[in-house]
């Protein structure tokens, strides 16, 4: 989120961002001069597009702001609140991946060319290598909402069990979704 809301500032936007929880991020986001909202009647300006992302918010930016057209972002592949939101001013759908895109390939109420996948991007000018990797790792780390004994775990545990590697593991199902940022783990908005 941070990223996305820098970016389209720098590009001359006016972003806003809502969200009914807030953190550790968006306190980065204001840090940069981006508004943060807790509740979408205190947004003081109507927005040309609303950039969604699960139904509840989505939803509420879009009952209160009944002209402005939404576009509506799949990050994750399986709960509910990511399912393709139908609504007449939904016009485009953006997922990060294939597997977010199967949710959506199965709903005839969307219409394959309102579906783009866009990968995940980062900005790497503000994430940077902050010195070489050593020559035999000493710590692995997954960052994954997949991650189970019924995908990547299994294999990656024995292999750096076997090289005497630890491991670390986030995501969902081991204690929330974080973002990396500044060498420091937060967790993130939601």
């Amino acid at each position: 989120m941070t990223d996305l809301a820098l970016d389209l500032k720098k590009q001359g936007h006016l972003p806003v961002v809502y969200s009914p929880v807030l953190g550790p991020l968006a306190e980065d986001v204001r840090s940069h001069g981006i508004p943060v909202y807790r509740d979408v009647p205190q947004i003081d300006r109507t927005p040309d597009i609303i950039h969604g992302q699960h139904h509840p918010q989505t939803l509420a930016a879009l009952m209160f702001f009944p002209k402005t057209p939404a576009m509506f972002v799949c990050p994750d592949a399986t709960p509910w609140n990511d399912d393709p939101l139908i609504f007449p001013r939904v016009l485009s759908y953006v997922v990060v991946d294939h597997r977010c895109k199967r949710r959506f390939d199965v709903n005839p109420q969307v219409r394959p060319e309102n579906v783009r996948v866009i990968s995940n991007a980062v900005d790497l000018s503000r994430f940077r290598p902050s010195s070489p990797l050593p020559g035999r790792p000493l710590h692995a780390a997954i960052f994954s909402n997949y991650a189970s004994r019924l995908t990547q775990m299994p294999f990656v545990t024995r292999a750096c069990k076997t090289l005497g590697i630890t491991l670390d593991v986030t995501g969902k199902d081991f204690g929330g979704i974080f973002l990396i940022e500044k060498r420091h783990v937060c967790r993130s908005l939601s």
